[in-house]
């Protein structure tokens, strides 16, 4: 008796045990295998026929983005619903399938189906797609974004598409907020919208807004670096004096607002860091710039036969007389014409008179120079070098280069706008 009793006991325990070890994998797989736990036919299995339905709907969509729900993929939908009435997919799949044909009914409906998951990709795009074509882009965007968080392979896709929006109505309203959450994918958006040349405006006006609360986004990365340059280039220089000016009031640059003075960092006493309205210095093989603020100065470095820019930066300038002044040192003395500061007109397709180089002969200096009238307000200040190909090369510190407003009756000598019939030369 005892025996028979201690049989039944192991047939019963080893039956349960497969009961729950089939009931184990059966749910396990309704969202990682939904084929193989339908096909096992267990009747726990109810999730399954909607999630396997899902899926073969999903890949179709993302080759073909006009692909219909089929009548199986309806029909396994519907059997979830009938037990599983909150499953998320199934009723995601029931909606495309136009259960509901009223577009304010499949609006609300989708909108009660994401409060019951935020991470169905399929409807999150539908959301996003319907407040796009209402026109809500702040909505638009969120919907968006909350798909990329979910969905890390549309990561890519959500990028690009949100730095191609920026041309839309309402794009900085809500493009700021979803940037302002220091995403991971905050360095490749701003490398997409810098390309987006015609909504350059509102990609400043965006990282202007992230400066103030509740973002305090206050650092000068190389994303600000590439915004700056990006409008430069293309002409944008208010906007971007405009931001540079926030981003230095946030960052306390003094050297960016000096008083009197047009020049910013012009005693180089900072290393330089919103270019191009600071000092953009070269790097090349020939010339090699660098500012040391301990010394404080920019030492220059030139070989034999080198000729370009060490250093320059975009300034904003008016007709009239200025003054410049320069203090160089250095252990040996440079040539004659081997040091010049020159004024360029950094405005594409505006007229103007070229001006004369001033030649830093001399290890200090105050000399007049006249702007010419003209419709041109931006101009490039380069420290240009020219060493002659039988010099012996050069190295010099620059301790100060200023340009002021010339004070009335002052006997500077004078350097005036060149007659010569020369186009404008524009800085790369």
């Amino acid at each position: 008796m005892r025996i028979v009793l201690r049989t039944v006991v192991l047939l019963l325990s080893l039956l349960f045990a497969a009961f729950v070890g089939v009931s184990t994998f059966v749910i396990g797989n309704q969202v990682k295998a939904p084929p193989l736990a339908t096909a096992i036919a267990w009747p726990i299995a109810t999730l399954a026929p909607a999630n396997d339905a899902y899926n073969g709907y999903s890949a179709r969509l993302s080759r073909n983005p006009a692909a219909r729900v089929t009548t199986a993929e309806r029909k396994n939908a519907l059997t979830t619903y009938l037990s599983e009435p909150l499953s998320v997919p199934g009723l995601a799949l029931l909606e495309t399938s136009r259960l509901v044909a009223n577009p304010a009914t499949n609006f609300a409906y989708l909108r009660t189906v994401s409060e019951l998951s935020r991470r169905t990709t399929y409807v999150n795009r539908r959301l996003a797609e319907t407040y796009g074509r209402q026109g809500d882009t702040v909505h638009m965007f969120r919907w968006l974004s909350r798909t990329a968080k979910t969905n890390r392979d549309f990561e890519r896709a959500y990028v690009a598409s949100l730095a191609a929006s920026l041309s839309l109505r309402g794009a900085v309203e809500g493009i700021t907020p979803l940037v302002g959450e220091d995403p991971p994918w905050r360095e490749e958006f701003w490398r997409l919208a810098v390309r987006n040349t015609p909504a350059l405006d509102r990609a400043a006006a965006i990282r202007k807004n992230l400066i103030r609360a509740p973002w305090r986004q206050t650092r000068i990365d190389q994303d600000e670096q590439w915004l700056l340059a990006a409008l430069a280039a293309a002409g944008r220089f208010d906007t971007a004096l405009d931001l540079a000016s926030a981003l230095a009031s946030a960052n306390h640059i003094r050297s960016f607002a000096p008083q009197g003075q047009l020049v910013r960092n012009d005693r180089f006493r900072a290393q330089s860091r919103l270019e191009p309205f600071d000092w953009r210095l070269s790097s090349s093989s020939d010339i090699v710039s660098a500012i040391y603020p301990k010394e404080p100065g920019l030492s220059v470095g030139a070989i034999t036969g080198s000729s370009g820019s060490a250093a320059q930066q975009l300034i904003q300038l008016t007709p009239g007389a200025y003054s410049l002044a320069w203090s160089i040192s250095a252990f040996e003395k440079w040539g004659a014409h081997q040091v010049a500061v020159r004024l360029r007109c950094a405005e594409t397709g505006v007229a103007a008179a070229p001006i004369d180089p001033v030649f830093l002969d001399d290890k200090a200096g105050n000399v007049r120079v006249t702007v010419p009238a003209g419709d041109c307000g931006w101009y490039w200040l380069s420290l240009d070098i020219a060493v002659p190909d039988d010099g012996s090369g050069m190295d010099i510190v620059v301790n100060r280069l200023s340009l002021a407003a010339a004070a009335s009756g002052s006997e500077a000598p004078a350097v005036a706008a060149s007659m010569a019939p020369r186009p404008a030369i524009l800085a790369p």
